[in-house]
């Protein structure tokens, strides 16, 4: 996907007269004319930028000239009045764009892998929040879970539903698995899940099963008696209503013993290693969702806003990728030639800065040149800051020691 047809959804999503009609809570809101129309609205709650809501509109109002302001209690009433269904229906518009045809995707022996994992953030402290998501943590702070689908070989989010900050992971999953089966019942066809131990469950096995989706499970050791007691390496093992699996054994590199469920017969056991490892990636995703695009660092705290954020963070997470994506093309392009000991790619940071700077404001451009005109430089400007690509062969990387800052770090917007 080209960064100019990311743009076209956009806007063709935000000013389609259905949306507003679809997200507005009252017929009479946005019908009378206003600093801001209801696209440019959206348009500027798409930006990355964390600064303060009144440093973010003074900045709008400057960057296209327009002699006017707006305050940040304005904003936060225009806000109020309409749900998170935009930004909803942009992630999954990009989602069904970069999937309705998978040739040009990184694939895994023909399968497309897809991770399934939760992860959980903090909310503002707010009474209504903690009725409707719960608490998390020895200080019963007020948290939720976004149980993810993530496609770690090709890096998009594939779906996402923020719930409770306890969820059951396998309800979700199977809640989600059926939204996926109604609208991407190609692309499931050809996809194989990797999940870690909280989805282990013979229901979870027979239901994957019945819809003949292929899954690579972890399983610890509350799983099945049958799994746990599978003699070899590798081998076919029945775990009651005729559910048949295939358990493969091995050790890591720390002499732990790794077993999966899995009904993947067409790949040799010898490859389970490598096809697990790939989930991963999700954990490196979701550091990129907390810690760079900036998820807890909610621009409101009602429970509106906050879901608003959350669609918004989701389309970020996609749109991030996408830029990456060309970015590092045009990396190896450049040192194709050259004799580098290391190769380079793009630094997610600099990206997502220099997002947060211009890619809203060329989405507000009134005319098509300006756009066009637009995307060469930004293009440019985040293929200049490279990083060096380091290998790493580990199965379970270490887990990332926690900081006193980052335990007890703020979740609301810092102002400058």
């Amino acid at each position: 996907m080209t960064e100019y047809r990311i743009l076209e959804i956009i806007q063709t999503i935000f000013k389609c007269p259905s949306t507003l009609e679809e997200a507005r809570f009252d017929p009479n809101f946005f019908t009378r004319d206003r600093k801001m129309t209801f696209s440019d609205i959206l348009f500027f709650m798409l930006d990355m930028d964390k600064s303060s809501m009144q440093n973010r509109l003074d900045n709008y109002f400057h960057r296209n000239n327009i002699n006017t302001n707006m305050s940040q209690q304005a904003m936060s009433e225009a806000r109020s009045k309409f749900d998170h269904s935009p930004f909803e229906k942009v992630f999954r518009a990009i989602v069904h764009e970069i999937y309705k045809d998978t040739r040009t995707l990184k694939h895994f022996h023909g399968y497309l892998p897809i991770a399934v994992d939760g992860v959980h953030f903090k909310l503002p402290r707010r009474h209504d929040l903690q009725e409707i998501y719960g608490v998390s943590g020895q200080d019963y702070n007020v948290a939720a879970t976004a149980s993810v689908f993530f496609d770690p070989l090709n890096c998009y989010t594939i779906d996402a539903v923020i719930t409770k900050a306890h969820p059951n992971e396998r309800k979700e999953f199977l809640d989600n698995l059926d939204y996926l089966l109604d609208n991407y019942s190609e692309l499931m066809a050809k996809s194989v899940f990797l999940a870690d131990c909280g989805y282990q469950s013979r229901e979870v096995f027979k239901r994957l099963i019945g819809h003949d989706i292929k899954f690579v499970i972890r399983c610890g050791a509350n799983a099945a008696s049958e799994i746990v007691n599978a003699s070899s390496n590798d081998s076919v093992i029945e775990i009651g209503d005729n559910t048949m699996l295939r358990v493969i054994k091995f050790e890591n590199k720390y002499g732990e013993v790794i077993t999966l469920a899995t009904n993947l017969l067409d790949i040799p056991n010898n490859e389970f290693p490598e096809l697990y490892a790939l989930r991963w990636t999700i954990e490196s995703s979701f550091n990129i969702l907390k810690n760079t695009i900036g998820l807890e660092k909610f621009s409101g705290k009602t429970p509106n806003s906050i879901l608003q954020d959350f669609w918004i963070s989701m389309v970020l997470m996609n749109i991030t990728t996408i830029f990456k994506n060309i970015a590092d093309k045009n990396i190896e392009n450049k040192h194709k030639n050259s004799n580098n000991k290391n190769k380079y790619k793009v630094c997610i940071a600099k990206l997502v800065t220099t997002l947060k700077n211009n890619y809203t404001f060329a989405g507000l451009r009134k005319y098509a040149i300006q756009i066009i005109l637009e995307m060469p430089r930004i293009i440019a400007l985040i293929t200049r800051a490279t990083v060096a690509i380091v290998k790493d062969s580990k199965l379970h990387p270490p887990r990332e020691k926690r900081t006193v800052a980052k335990i007890f770090r703020l979740n609301l917007k810092s102002c400058l």
